[in-house]
């Protein structure tokens, strides 16, 4: 019989699994953001969370915060 811990614990891991997966995929990629220091919207190509502005030359850290 599976008891309701079990069941807890198979999902926290599945969600960790998936916010794992996103973040490592929306670390590294493109992303549209205004550059927080020119204020322009630019596309800016990220690598393991940090980019650099084309315009303006300054370096961006993407951060992500998973809420509930």
């Amino acid at each position: 019989m599976v008891k309701n811990k079990d069941i807890n614990k198979f999902f926290k891991n599945i969600e960790k699994d998936m916010k794992s997966h996103v973040n490592k995929e929306l670390l590294n990629t493109t992303h549209e953001i205004e550059c927080p220091e020119c204020k322009k919207k630019r596309k800016i190509k990220f690598k393991n969370g940090k980019g650099k502005c084309k315009y303006c030359g300054s370096t961006i850290n993407l951060d992500l915060n998973f809420k509930k």
